[in-house]
């Protein structure tokens, strides 16, 4: 206890204070018995509350858990001053909650104190009072603290689940003991760390999910609030990789790999163009050299090969059909559908169907069905322009369009040897009492209607599509899907 005698030095002002105070120390430290030093603690009371130090922080809200004593839950208003108290009582509690808003050294602070019964064994019970009653009356939780210090272990459990989900900071008095009662003069605020905090552990399961569900914007966001808070410094420089790697994906899902420049871009723009090079100087320069494992390595390796022959297939034109473009397409549509965006997935599943059919025309001489040149089609598949001409309007009673659109490209198609357009021709076909999938497509909001696509409609489209898809493309469709395929983090 030397060095509450030396802090008593300090404290207590007073001379004839201090000579009380020592004096009531020296027999607590030499008694032990415990009744009398119980009735010694009771005594130096006065003496404790007339000299507790301020804790030196800006407290607006305190928010204590109460027991039977009163004088650990004073000497926490006495230290920290709030404007504010919110007392959380049991029903047995209650009266020391009252003795707490009516000591005289209190009254003098002026705190307006409200007051909030909670249960002294369900935690759940606690949490959810917490949550509906104590939540909605703070405003800034920067200057709130919570205090666990009195009551029952499961109030404190109660209130330091609901201060570190919540971020409320947390505070208790910390104070020497001897044989169960608190050593006078020896209570001090001390503050509780929150691990989450420092951690982010809750942080980063939603910066998973957000992730995992390919909600980049939200994964960002998540990324750099958590960067800028937890106070792990590897833990900040492995946020600083993820948020690159986000930032990688987020671009891959908007179709940035096929950017269309109008003019001359600059060179900052087309390497952002370039995700490969992206993913591949994030893998080897700092997520595979500083060891960390973000997620699959293989996914990852895939997905850099699959990334290099988009970008080495790109060209600065508005319509590039490949495979691979397609393959990623398709991907991107089955992501929408997973996030239950079916009109979403549907309008990319329409475009999917668009670009199979001019890369099966450009198979048969047609090298950019945008600009169509009729006479090498009709030669690629032996036939003359005028016989082409006659059989189109034959087929669909118009002539042949200078710009085709997809019924037009399936209706030349029909002409060759392609499998798409009986696949095609099926998704058109009615039945007595349901309109067809490609009318459900044309009615919806997305197309020329507005109808929202449901789940069954799109399974239906989905199907169709990627069997035509898989026509088009050959046995090597597996493959590329795998190779397109997101990857999930590993955090």
């Amino acid at each position: 206890m030397n060095g509450i005698f030396r802090e008593i030095e300090k404290k207590v002002s007073n001379e004839s204070d201090k000579v009380i105070v020592r004096e009531k120390l020296r027999i607590f430290e030499e008694s032990s018995d415990r009744r009398e030093l119980n009735c010694i603690s009771e005594d130096l009371f006065p003496y404790e509350k007339k000299y507790m130090k301020s804790y030196g922080i800006k407290c607006n809200i305190l928010i204590t858990t109460i027991g039977m004593r009163e004088a650990p839950i004073i000497f926490s208003f006495l230290s920290l001053q709030p404007k504010k108290g919110i007392l959380l009582h049991t029903s047995q509690s209650e009266k020391t909650a009252d003795k707490v808003i009516n000591d005289h050294t209190i009254v003098s602070l002026g705190i307006k104190f409200e007051k909030v019964e909670i249960d002294e064994i369900d935690a759940a019970r606690n949490f959810k009072i917490l949550k509906d009653q104590v939540l909605s009356r703070i405003k800034n939780i920067s200057d709130v603290f919570i205090d666990p210090t009195g009551g029952r272990k499961v109030m404190g459990a109660s209130v330091a689940a609901f201060s570190f989900f919540y971020r409320v900071p947390m505070v208790y008095l910390h104070a020497e003991e001897k044989m169960s009662i608190p050593v006078p003069f020896s209570g001090v605020i001390r503050e509780i760390a929150n691990p989450y905090d420092y951690y982010g552990d809750i942080e980063l399961s939603m910066l998973k999910r957000h992730f995992d569900r390919y909600d980049f914007d939200a994964a960002l966001e998540l990324c750099e609030r958590l960067e800028a808070t937890v106070n792990d410094s590897n833990l900040c420089l492995k946020l600083q990789k993820i948020a690159k790697l986000i930032e990688i994906y987020k671009d891959w899902d908007s179709f940035f790999h096929s950017t269309h420049f109008q003019g001359n871009p600059s060179k900052k723009e087309i390497a952002k163009t370039r995700l490969a090079d992206r993913l591949e100087e994030l893998y080897w320069k700092e997520i595979k050299r500083f060891g960390y494992t973000l997620v699959n390595e293989k996914t990852l390796e895939d997905n850099i090969e699959f990334l290099k022959q988009l970008q080495e297939n790109w060209a600065n034109k508005k319509n590039i059909c490949d495979s691979y473009r397609l393959v990623d397409l398709y991907s991107n549509a089955c992501r929408r559908a997973e996030q239950k965006k079916f009109d979403d997935a549907t309008a990319r599943l329409y475009r999917c169907l668009e670009m199979c059919s001019s890369i099966e025309l450009q198979k048969c001489g047609m090298t950019d069905p945008n600009y169509p040149d009729y006479t090498a089609f009709a030669k690629h598949i032996d036939m003359d322009l005028s016989n082409l001409q006659k059989c189109f309007k034959d087929v669909e009673n118009y002539e042949l369009p200078e710009r085709p659109g997809l019924r037009d490209q399936m209706a030349l198609l029909s002409f060759t040897s392609s499998k798409i357009p009986a696949i095609y021709k099926g998704m058109n076909k009615q039945d007595k009492t349901k309109d067809s999938v490609m009318e459900k497509r044309n009615r919806s909001i997305l197309a020329h209607g507005t109808n929202p696509i449901t789940s069954e409609d799109y399974k239906i489209l989905d199907s169709k599509t990627s069997s035509i898809i898989l026509n088009v493309i050959g046995d090597k469709t597996r493959d590329l899907l795998n190779k397109a395929a997101f990857p999930k983090l590993m955090i």
